[in-house]
């Protein structure tokens, strides 16, 4: 609970301090509330202890001006800027009291996607602007009140105009969201925030961050050298987004939030359950259970590989005396005679006649596997998503001594070794201090106390092993089918190695090979194995039903077949998948590779690829609403059958590029809405007669201008770009689905232009914005187009080859509610620009 502060040494005029509600070792953050306005505000003050240091204080007012001159929805904004009573300097900002990203938890991922996009677009406007957050995380994306993610805290942001505000060589940032280029302090770019955003996702995902620990040092390396376990299959379908974002190298990672963006419109939505402590923690006992069949060999190469680790992390290496010692540790482990017996028995001697048919009705089957669609979260939970060694077909495993496979592991652990001595080296090369990871033992300590264990190990190995071989009344087989039927119901069918249920069956049956429940209880795998494979079909889970159908496969070849119903499932599993509806836009290209696959697996004559591959080939075209980027970042949108728009107006930013480019001249321009001498003033797309940032839309463009622009971006791009036509604008614009809300959905004049000159009435609202905003500040329409209603009004393409009256379509700042409409249009001239018209394109395909 939030306390009411009495004993503060300060005040702050027109404010009344509540309570402290944050604090860090430069500011602390106080709520209070505002008296003027009776609302309540959050002040950030600096301490007075850092406000001897130059250095702080610039950094602090640093992050005032930032976010004073980055107007955007999805960025805090700052009320105003001051000194405390006692000299302090403070800043005011909305008090938003919703929560952070950090508390998020994913029910509906199409809502998560729309979430990361508005940090996109927010963050996209920074970089617009030339400033580079550098402290993206969870904690610093906040909620408003609508729910709606405003990114905060640019107190470590570098900025093009203002320069870096931290020390030369100072590392400074959130160790488990930092860039690699950032971690080695580097100089670093947009990607920065791009790779952090990247762990963000990835820790609302997974519940974690990929890298974490005790020290940051530890964590930094491994952001410069170690790449991040990959996602959970049920996550797979993120895993590229993850991929390129969390690359080591900013040159492979996307290039621009817009990039990322576009990525995540393409995310396949697919449901996702949040892994709770229970299932963690089931796993992890799962993982750290001895293992049946520890192979001693093994255990001695972990010898000496954990050896080497602890010499390689004290950068030395052992002496003559502690190599030879070692040396002969290894020998003597190797050479000592181990008996072990077969890794398992198989069914070859089985009775085929003992094995009870199963004729099943399909009907049943899909009714059946719709059923235990209810159950697929325990289900999914349990089962792991590939085939591990064990469930795989082995062939003379029996022959394989322990000595033998050790000898087949060595040279795989000892790259390994390798592998990570590389990467320490080139570790060497950064910033980081290299840190002595080993414990106090002694290398000699050490290897008595693993050699111990090892013949442990054995002795126990070796016990064990005979006593398999004296006789099968040994193992209680009704204690060994009740684990198995356990495993069954909890759907660890042929996994983990060491507690399975497939496993635990075949045991049994190599003591007694007629025992009829252990053979119904094998039936009973394949009839899970084919509920497995057909919900994720009918769920469009086609990469877990590909991994699903090779760990049926595997069960089969094992077992010999002992599924005598396989052939009718196959069919009934063949049905489904081809009764699939792939039409859909969920059904991505990357699913319907994995649904080939699928086939290629259990059909042999594969008939049904040639649809598949006609559908891959549709999809891979660009559909309805599908966005595209080309390589000066102008996006567009489909908006029908071979024609895209852009989702923007052209900024004062790219047409700068066209002009340095061409050094195309400036046409006049003329400017309604000022007094009768501002309209024979000199401007230009330059200098209108307003100020404007680098990502407002270009006004004292002439139609001229318009052409030629379109005609040189089509040039440096090789697409097609062009003016829409008056039809063609106005089948966006005059989409019935789209929603307008004065001041709220489009920039025209409202309360906040009264000293515009447009004879009509404004709005009474106020939009915050007398002239042109930056592009993309308002909603965008219902077909995923922004500001085809106000801000400015846009050239059209003219009918004839050439006219002296083309047409500019849409309101713009200057037009209040009499005027106001997607209809409205205005004949102009050709060769003038006017500071209420701009340019928006459209790219045949």
């Amino acid at each position: 609970m939030l306390k009411t502060i009495n004993d503060i040494n300060f005040k702050i005029p027109g404010l009344r301090l509540i309570s402290k509600i944050g604090e860090g070792g430069m500011s602390v953050v106080y709520l209070a509330e505002q008296i003027s306005l009776k609302r309540e505000v959050a002040v950030k003050v600096m301490r007075l202890e850092v406000a001897d240091n130059d250095l702080d204080v610039q950094r602090f007012k640093h992050e005032a001006k930032i976010i004073a001159h980055l107007d955007h929805p999805n960025i805090i904004n700052i009320y105003n800027i001051g000194q405390t009573s006692t000299g302090e300097v403070f800043f005011t900002m909305p008090y938003l009291n919703h929560g952070d990203l950090s508390t998020y938890l994913i029910e509906d991922e199409k809502q998560f996607i729309e979430l990361l996009k508005s940090v996109c677009d927010g963050l996209s406007f920074a970089h617009d602007h030339g400033v580079v957050h550098r402290d993206i995380k969870p904690e610093n994306l906040l909620f408003d009140k609508f729910g709606s993610i405003r990114i905060a805290d640019f107190g470590i942001a570098i900025s093009q105009d203002g320069g870096r505000m931290t020390k030369e060589h100072q590392i400074v940032g959130s160790a488990q969201y930092m860039s690699p280029e950032q971690a080695r302090s580097f100089k670093v770019d947009l990607r920065t925030d791009i790779y952090s955003l990247g762990i963000v996702i990835y820790e609302r995902l997974t519940g974690k961050v990929p890298f974490d620990g005790d020290e940051s040092i530890s964590i930094l390396v491994n952001h410069v050298s170690t790449p991040p376990d990959p996602l959970p299959p049920k996550m797979r379908h993120w895993q590229k987004v993850i991929d390129k974002c969390l690359a080591k190298n900013p040159e492979d990672r996307f290039q621009s939030m817009v990039e990322l963006k576009i990525a995540l419109d393409r995310v396949p939505i697919n449901s996702i359950q949040r892994t709770n402590d229970t299932i963690k923690n089931f796993w992890k006992d799962l993982k750290i259970r001895k293992s049946r069949w520890f192979i001693p060999g093994v255990s001695a190469l972990v010898l000496l590989l954990l050896v080497l680790i602890f010499v390689l992390s004290r950068n030395t290496t052992p002496n003559p005396e502690e190599q030879k010692s070692l040396e002969t540790n290894f020998k003597t482990i190797q050479q000592k005679p181990i008996e072990q017996k077969p890794v398992e028995s198989t069914l070859s001697d089985t009775k085929t006649d003992n094995i009870p048919s199963t004729n099943i009705d399909t009907s049943q089957i899909d009714s059946t596997a719709k059923d235990a669609l209810q159950n697929n979260k325990a289900i999914e939970e349990n089962l792991a998503s590939s085939i591990d060694e064990n469930t795989a077909p082995q062939q003379n495993e029996e022959n394989i001594t322990p000595i033998a496979k050790s000898e087949a592991k060595q040279e795989e652990l000892f790259s390994s070794v390798e592998d990570k001595t590389a990467d320490k080296d080139s570790l060497s090369q950064t910033d980081f201090d290299n840190t002595d990871i080993s414990s106090q033992l002694s290398v000699d300590e050490i290897k008595q106390q693993i050699a111990l264990q090892v013949q442990d190990e054995q002795s126990e190995d070796i016990n064990d092993s005979q006593s398999s071989r004296d006789s099968g009344q040994a193992i209680n087989i009704e204690a060994l089918l009740e684990s198995a039927r356990r495993n069954i119901e909890s759907y660890q069918l042929t996994k983990p190695a060491d507690d399975n249920a497939m496993d635990q069956l075949l045991t049994i049956l190599s003591v007694e090979q007629s025992h009829q429940a252990a053979l119904e209880e094998l039936h009973e795998i394949g009839n899970r194995y084919f509920l497995l494979i057909n919900g994720a079909l009918l769920r469009n889970e086609f990469n877990n039903a590909v991994t699903h159908l090779k760990s049926f496969n595997a069960f089969n070849e094992k077992t010999e077949y002992i599924n005598s119903g396989y052939d009718v499932e196959k069919q009934s599993l063949i049905s489904t998948a081809k009764k699939l509806d792939l039409s859909s836009d969920e059904i991505s290209t990357e699913q319907i590779n994995d649904l080939m696959e699928f086939f290629s697996i259990i059909d042999s004559d594969n008939s049904y690829s040639k649809t598949l591959q006609k559908v891959l080939l549709f999809k891979n075209q660009p559909q309805v609403g599908d966005k595209l980027l080309d390589s000066k970042r102008i996006e567009t949108i489909l908006i029908k059958d071979n024609l895209a728009m852009t989702t923007k107006e052209i900024t004062v930013q790219q047409y700068k590029e066209f002009v340095e480019a061409t050094s195309r001249e400036e046409s006049k321009c003329r400017h309604k809405g000022g007094t009768l001498g501002s309209f024979f003033s000199n401007y230009s797309w330059k200098s209108p007669a307003f100020e404007q940032t680098p990502n407002d839309p270009v006004v004292c463009v002439s139609y001229e201008d318009a052409l030629a622009y379109s005609q040189w971006l089509a040039e440096q791009t090789g697409n097609r770009y062009r003016l829409p036509t008056e039809q063609e604008w106005s089948f966006v614009a005059m989409n019935k689905q789209n929603k307008f809300s004065p001041c709220q959905s489009a920039n025209l004049a409202g309360s906040e232009a009264a000293d515009v000159r447009n004879k009509e009435k404004n709005y009474d609202c106020s939009d915050s914005f007398v002239y042109t905003a930056p592009v993309a500040t308002f909603s965008k329409n219902s077909q995923g187009v922004y500001d085809m209603q106000g801000n400015v009004s846009e050239w059209t393409r003219c009918k004839e080859d050439s006219c002296q009256s083309p047409v500019a379509m849409g309101s713009s700042w200057y037009n209040g509610e009499q005027s106001n409409g997607p209809t409205f249009s205005d004949k102009l001239k050709d060769e003038t620009g006017y500071t209420y018209v701009g340019i928006r394109l459209v790219r045949d395909l």
